[in-house]
């Protein structure tokens, strides 16, 4: 997770763990550079009480780049 991003990954976490549903925007560090992902979790408990994280982790990197461009031909 990107240092910037970090502190907002931690809280949606924090509220995962209370149960809440996390649902965020954040970039991943890759060797390759820099990764937006939309990831959207919640907790499902089973049988014997264990508690598991069910989610979808998205690449959202195009849609960002895409939504930074129209911004900036708006803006200039």
């Amino acid at each position: 997770v990107h240092p910037d991003d970090a502190p907002q990954v931690a809280a949606q976490l924090a509220a995962l763990a209370d149960g809440d549903a996390f649902e965020c925007e954040y970039r991943l560090v890759t060797a390759t550079g820099e990764r937006w992902v939309h990831d959207r979790a919640h907790v499902v408990v089973d049988d014997a009480g264990h508690r598991f994280m069910d989610g979808v982790l998205m690449d959202v990197t195009d849609r960002r780049r895409a939504q930074d461009e129209m911004q900036w031909m708006a803006l200039h």
